[in-house]
């Protein structure tokens, strides 16, 4: 998948973001969520925790990106897999 970078408000511990993407004429939706990870007090238990996490989540998302993690948590961010046909509905829209 081609990325692209668009800046976004800051994100509460759980949101999802929705973006509309035309390409040749065609819309597709594509749906993030970014959730925050809160790190374990012992810094050796930190990989551990993140790929517990990972690993727990639902596989209908597909891991995309680990941020920056701060001393208390990282975010993580993922994309709601999907038929890479799937057209935006134009009522829906």
């Amino acid at each position: 998948m081609s990325q692209i970078c668009i800046p976004i408000p800051p994100l509460g511990e759980t949101q999802a973001i929705d973006v509309d993407v035309t390409i040749d004429g065609q819309r597709q939706r594509v749906r993030y969520r970014v959730e925050t990870l809160e790190w374990p007090g012992d810094p050796s238990l930190r990989i551990e925790a993140l790929r517990r996490f990972i690993q727990g989540h639902s596989d209908e998302w597909l891991l995309v990106q680990i941020g920056a993690p701060t001393d208390q948590h990282v975010p993580v961010m993922f994309r709601l897999k999907q038929p890479a046909d799937a057209e935006v509905d134009e009522a829906s829209a």
